[in-house]
């Protein structure tokens, strides 16, 4: 998530960096979000406009 939402890297940018697919950076990416949304949203933090 730091690669991608925070630094701004690409998809190939990040794979080429961990040295994975970019099927497993999307896929990784997006279980990511949906983890960090359902922990926000659980503690009552989450901002929709932010997520």
């Amino acid at each position: 998530m730091i690669l991608r939402k925070i630094k701004e890297f690409s998809i190939r940018e990040t794979a080429l960096i961990l040295g994975w697919s970019e099927s497993k950076v999307k896929i990784t990416t997006s279980r990511a979000m949906a983890a960090l949304k359902k922990e926000l949203k659980r503690r009552g933090e989450i901002i929709e406009e932010i997520v």
